[in-house]
């Protein structure tokens, strides 16, 4: 290990302590650096390197052009398309379930923010529903809700990124559809 720490300088913080930009740029080393924290926060950094962040993590084409298609197909019927991601697999246990919400509640909310952008004059709302889980059929019933059957969650995430608005539990994918895509989060 010593002759390792020729060649990196390694940071390590308490469970759930986050490491601020402020602590990075205290550090003076040509080194590679190792992080072992909760999270990392560098919103400057991020901002004066975020053109440069996207294009190096540009998801490959395999994933772009089905995703791009599918969500091309839905602006020609649409003024306003809003993700809607459904995480529901692991949100059933983590953090006792605080985050998994039911199909009945997505529908409510759906129904809701369909009121509120109509109010604001948009005529043709759209709605694309990405989860890890197939929504039940009374859900897809509803003719502005557009299920993203993808081979790969990978197609979902670029979805989301193509959209006007994105809703869904606090996760790190709907933290990064919103980012990558500068799209709002509801």
């Amino acid at each position: 290990m010593r002759r390792l720490s020729f060649f990196f300088h390694h940071i390590e913080k308490d469970n759930f302590s986050s490491l601020e930009e402020q602590e990075l740029n205290l550090i003076k080393t040509k080194k590679i650096i190792i992080i072992n924290a909760w999270d990392i926060r560098c919103p400057n950094s991020i901002k004066s390197a975020g053109q440069f962040v996207r294009k190096l993590l540009r998801p490959a084409s395999n994933y772009l052009k089905p995703a791009s298609d599918f969500i091309l197909s839905l602006r020609r019927n649409n003024d306003c398309l809003i993700g809607i991601h459904a995480r529901r697999g692991d949100y059933k246990t983590y953090l006792d379930g605080r985050y998994y919400y039911s199909w009945e509640k997505y529908k409510t909310w759906i129904l809701e923010l369909k009121k509120v952008l109509e109010d604001l004059g948009f005529s043709k709302i759209g709605f694309v529903l990405c989860s890890d889980e197939k929504p039940p059929v009374n859900l897809l019933h509803e003719k502005n809700i557009h299920y993203a059957e993808s081979k790969h969650y990978m197609e979902d995430l670029h979805s989301l990124t193509l959209l006007n608005y994105n809703m869904g539990p606090p996760s790190s994918f709907g933290t990064w559809t919103s980012w990558y895509g500068k799209v709002p989060r509801i």
